[in-house]
């Protein structure tokens, strides 16, 4: 009931504010909504918990933040810890402990939680949730039936595009969210994650088209830096990435049809670029920075040349060899029909794995399938490099050789550093 009551309070928070455009309403309805999010995870059973520290530790371990200090404590995983310690000693001799507990007490309390998370334990158990996990999953799937419902029927109006676009995706992305914790806390791995990927191909709070300019602009090394709240709202779906690598669903990924069924069911809506892609749906929902080191960390050589044998073991082989790999072309071919991100995605192939490029295991001939890439980069590169002076110029105009002082894109494109 009460987590109910909290959903219901966002909804009736986000609906009573509709007419107002202040950035700081939208701030506390996130807040709102994250609030919620952390009260059913940690009302949930300790297991999920105990299973969250380890998803969440997962991704520091990924060399994902190159940049980023490992020695830093996350919070995510702080909170976590204290849900699980939460759990253990909610009883009224444990608040009576907890209220005189010192400062080394508390300490070593949080050491021998770390020690009990690195094997199995008889202290967390996977029937313990606090709620009713079937009860609040048909509640919270029939809410967001009728979040769909009315976003179809604002975008059909052509009404109030701003509480739909705004404070309506707020509630429906919230909505998903949670139904993706409740798939987590029952082991439904794959069905949390194409939740959490459907959310971020509809409810992600960087349009398209944002994002494939912002994926040339970093290409051409003139993008400017995101600023504190883009980043953290970012940031807080990393988890993702540790939750894909902890429970091996790269496959997942590359099944390009993994979404269809959540998205059919999601409508249009206002939202006319929802991508079915799993690539793009990832991309979207953490971010370019953190998305393309996880995409090249994990690139590998092209699959099989041969589209019929692809196509008749693809699937077998998705589900039976559980790959952590993701191999160039089965990536490069769901970003084809956005080239800005391809063009993107291949650069930071070039720049961070040229390897995958030139080095093939059975023959010194470069495969079609990566010829066929090169020549498609190169287009993109021509296409999409920064303007300069030189670009719009003719031919007669073109200098000598001996004359040239800048460098062209194509020196650019092949210039080896």
């Amino acid at each position: 009931m009460v987590l109910m009551h909290m959903l219901t309070e966002l909804e009736t928070m986000a609906g009573g504010d509709a007419d107002s455009t202040t950035g700081n309403l939208s701030v506390l309805h996130q807040d709102a909504a994250d609030l919620f999010l952390k009260t059913l995870r940690s009302w949930g059973p300790t297991s999920s918990i105990s299973e969250r520290i380890k998803v969440h530790r997962m991704f520091s371990a990924m060399q994902v933040w190159h940049e980023r200090s490992s020695s830093a404590s996350d919070p995510v995983v702080e909170e976590a810890k204290a849900d699980l310690q939460n759990r253990r000693h909610q009883t009224v001799v444990g608040y009576l402990q907890t209220a005189q507990a010192s400062s080394a007490q508390v300490g070593a309390a949080k050491q021998a939680l770390d020690k009990t998370l690195d094997g199995a334990s008889s202290s967390v158990s996977t029937t313990d949730s606090l709620f009713s996990i079937d009860v609040v999953r048909r509640y919270l799937g029939g809410k967001l039936s009728r979040l769909q419902e009315e976003d179809e029927g604002v975008a059909a109006a052509d009404g109030d595009v701003l509480r739909s676009s705004v404070f309506g995706r707020v509630i429906a992305a919230t909505t998903l969210s949670a139904l993706s914790e409740l798939d987590f806390m029952e082991g439904r791995q794959e069905e949390s994650l194409k939740l959490q990927l459907a959310m971020g191909a509809k409810y992600s709070a960087t349009s398209l088209a944002d994002l494939e300019n912002e994926a040339v602009q970093l290409v051409n090394a003139s993008s400017k830096k995101a600023s504190p709240k883009e980043e953290e709202a970012r940031l807080s779906y990393h988890r993702i990435l540790g939750h894909i690598e902890y429970h091996h669903l790269h496959w997942c990924l590359l099944e390009t049809q993994f979404l269809s069924s959540v998205s059919n069911g999601m409508g249009n809506g206002s939202n006319k670029d929802v991508p079915r892609s799993p690539i793009l749906a990832l991309i979207r929902l953490v971010g370019l920075e953190l998305s393309g080191r996880f995409l090249v960390d994990h690139c590998s050589l092209p699959r099989s040349t041969s589209a019929t044998s692809r196509r008749q073991h693809q699937s077998s082989q998705l589900h039976q060899n559980r790959s952590q790999t993701l191999p160039l072309d089965a990536v490069a071919e769901q970003l084809r029909p956005t080239p800005k991100l391809l063009h993107w995605y291949l650069t930071q192939v070039f720049l961070h794995k040229p390897e995958v490029y030139v080095n093939f295991p059975n023959t010194a001939v470069p495969p079609r399938t990566v010829t066929d890439l090169h020549r498609t980069h190169l287009e993109l590169h021509i296409k999409y490099a920064a303007n300069s002076a030189d670009k719009n110029r003719k031919l007669a105009d073109i200098p000598a050789y001996d004359d040239v002082n800048a460098e062209t894109p194509l020196l650019m494109f092949l210039k080896v550093r």
